[in-house]
């Protein structure tokens, strides 16, 4: 995989546009004084993220991308889909975003992303 220029950058490496971290900063004024989640909270990150970097950054994800508090991420783009869309679907695009799949052997194996 690393000789793929798609997965290795190389050429094709570009900078992210991130927004500040600090934004995100959970204010814990002694221990156990926040109920904040972890991971809701970078959940709200991501959109932010992804919404400077449309066309070079995808989401993956071994598992249902809301029950792990991401659910954020559908506020700038969708699950990428390509099968039919029937009304009741949530969150799912042609053009979408977001690779989510139900195994995490396949993640494990690695998915070749392009743009």
């Amino acid at each position: 995989m690393g000789a793929n220029p798609h997965a290795n950058g190389g050429l094709l490496l570009r900078e992210l546009i991130m927004p500040d971290f600090r934004d995100y900063a959970v204010d814990v004024p002694k221990p156990g004084g926040s109920t904040s989640e972890a991971t809701y909270v970078a959940g709200t990150f991501h959109p932010r993220h992804h919404g400077r970097n449309t066309d070079n950054f995808r989401m993956f994800g071994p598992d249902e991308t809301a029950s792990n508090r991401f659910q954020a991420i559908f506020d700038v783009t969708g699950k990428a889909w390509d099968a039919e869309i029937i009304p009741g679907d949530n969150h799912l695009s042609v053009d979408g975003r977001v690779m989510e799949v139900l195994s995490e052997h396949q993640c494990e194996a690695g998915w070749r992303a392009t743009s």
